[in-house]
């Protein structure tokens, strides 16, 4: 008996409103899944549940008759009431608890490359850790850590194609631009959760998804200018320099600062992985980003 016939068509997910978590809620759809919605920006309508998921209760009540759960949970900047630690370990602690004491059978963790204890820096550890948690949770699961990825209105690509469309005729480069990215396709991620649900590939496991290419930071650049028809003065600004900005920016309390220290690290880390798994494990041969953007040539940037 495959993992859907056990778990049933309706699964929750957590962080379903959020950039990731819509897609993988299509997808579910789309393949004839029922879907309940958690979080705390879910409107109000029928099959979401508004809460947030460092509250154990309201996740105990989300996952009422639930037999499989996706968490898709994930902030890449720090409120007073929203943490790295708070959202990804204690979050987490609380949605592994809730999902054992509902009786949920499958716990599909979606999470991101350069997680590691031994890294100085809250981002990576508390990924690290809440991925810990999920390993030893005796429930069916699959760790999933996504890279940078594309196909999204508010995703990494995106956004450096509506800088570029905006900030004429110059463009910041974080450094030396050399930190090396591996873009994968939103909805390759969503298929990759599709497949730990309805079957039992990837269970029991992590797994490193990835696009099929490497790019450098200032090779994206290039690309997405060619992709929309222009040329930008590139300026590379010294970490240190950007850093004093965000610095600054923090002291100050800045709702939206052009950029935080994390944002910063992640900028100028490598983030890639091993290429296969998507293949190997999944079957599922990546899309590149440049057929991707040649599919979408004749769309705008977003504004």
């Amino acid at each position: 008996m495959n993992g859907l016939d056990r778990m049933g068509r309706t699964v929750l997910v957590l962080g379903g409103a959020g950039m990731v978590g819509r897609a993988i809620v299509d997808r579910l759809r789309e393949t004839g899944f029922e879907t309940r919605i958690f979080s705390r920006s879910a409107p109000d309508n029928a099959g979401t549940v508004r809460g947030d998921i460092q509250d154990l209760r309201a996740l105990e009540a989300a996952m009422a008759g639930i037999r499989t759960v996706v968490n898709a949970v994930g902030i890449l900047r720090e409120t007073p009431n929203q943490t790295f630690h708070g959202v990804h370990v204690v979050g987490v602690q609380n949605a592994v608890l809730a999902a054992r004491n509902t009786g949920v059978d499958r716990f599909i963790h979606v999470t991101g490359v350069n997680q590691d204890l031994s890294l100085h820096e809250p981002l990576s550890q508390s990924k690290a850790l809440a991925e810990e948690v999920v390993w030893n949770s005796r429930l069916d699961f699959a760790s999933l850590r996504a890279p940078m990825l594309f196909g999204t209105t508010s995703g990494a690509v995106e956004r450096i194609r509506w800088t570029l469309s905006v900030t004429p005729p110059f463009v910041v480069v974080p450094g030396d631009g050399k930190g090396r990215f591996q873009p994968l396709w939103v909805e390759d991620l969503a298929e990759c959760v599709r497949l730990c649900i309805s079957t039992d590939l990837g269970i029991g496991t992590t797994h490193d998804l990835a696009g099929p290419d490497v790019w450098s930071y200032r090779q994206l650049i290039e690309l997405l200018e060619e992709d929309i028809g222009v040329r930008r003065i590139k300026i590379s600004v010294p970490l240190s320099i950007i850093a004093g900005v965000a610095s600054v920016a923090a002291v100050l309390r800045q709702k939206e600062p052009w950029v935080t220290m994390t944002e910063l690290r992640q900028l100028g880390a490598d983030n890639v992985v091993p290429i296969g798994e998507l293949e190997r494990t999944f079957g599922i041969v990546p899309l590149p980003l440049r057929d991707w953007l040649a599919r979408h040539k004749d769309n705008d940037p977003p504004r």
